[in-house]
């Protein structure tokens, strides 16, 4: 085979976000995870029968009054998948994995969804389910930064070219942080996917290249040479990645956990 079998594994039980780090790191052939509301709704015993989004109940209401204590109270609409989808960004980032939100259920709601896809983008999900054509169109709308954003990470990446130092810019402090987040927005408009590779078995042991191309998350860069522990052997890294352990059923064994760094050119 010339191309490795990858696994997509799909997030929609209690039991799974509660192991969703290990199931990150079961395997150098994971490729990504895709979140599912209404199976991991089903699973909490949450009382909804709503696929993805928000829900009209689960709200925060402001204090009331003291000098009108009968009147209006303004409500605000929460995100019940806020954690678990955020958990499962974790996740994938510091595995190598990528993300991905899964259905959004009512189709005549375009708003709704574009509203849902949004949140999972800006929480650093790369692409998201469509149940319906007209749900295309919106995930390719909003899977992008906004134009307006990538003018001012380029003006960020053009003043700070290493990533170094500290200045100002239109009022507001860059550093080498906030230079790693246009580094992340300038580069989400390419949207080439993370690949992993398996090379030749080579000596005693499997060597994995991870790749990360120029991802919604991170810049081209060479791969992290990483070795499977094997016979009591220690694994080596390039990089000095960690190695944890996965336990999975009828099995041990130790995995690659690859480090992800955006680095400047």
């Amino acid at each position: 085979m010339q191309r490795p079998i990858l696994v997509h594994a799909i997030l929609e039980t209690a039991l799974g976000v509660t192991n969703v780090e290990e199931i990150c790191a079961a395997s150098p052939r994971m490729q990504g995870i895709s979140f599912g509301p209404a199976d991991l709704a089903a699973s909490r015993r949450m009382k909804t029968t709503r696929v993805g989004g928000g829900h009209p109940a689960y709200l925060v209401r402001s204090d009331p009054d003291p000098k009108n204590p009968d009147a209006p109270r303004p409500t605000a609409q929460q995100d019940p998948w806020h954690y678990s989808i955020a958990r499962m960004v974790d996740a994938c980032a510091a595995t190598g994995c990528l993300p991905f939100y899964g259905p959004f259920g009512d189709i005549s709601d375009p708003l709704g969804c574009e509203d849902q896809f949004r949140a999972a983008f800006l929480l650093g999900c790369v692409g998201a389910w469509s149940l319906h054509p007209s749900q295309v169109a919106i995930a390719k709308k909003v899977f992008s930064p906004p134009p307006e954003e990538v003018k001012f990470a380029k003006r960020v990446l053009e003043a700070m070219p290493d990533g170094r130092g500290v200045l100002m810019l239109d009022g507001k402090m860059q550093d080498d942080a906030t230079w790693k987040q246009c580094r992340v927005c300038e580069l989400a408009v390419r949207g080439e996917p993370l690949v992993r590779l398996r090379d030749r078995h080579r000596g005693k042991g499997h060597r994995w290249v991870i790749r990360r191309a120029a991802v919604r998350l991170g810049a081209a860069r060479d791969g992290c040479g990483l070795k499977r522990r094997r016979r009591g052997r220690r694994s080596r890294c390039g990089r000095s990645s960690p190695c944890v352990s996965s336990s999975l059923p009828g099995r041990r064994r130790s995995v690659p956990w690859p480090t992800i760094e955006l680095r400047g050119p």
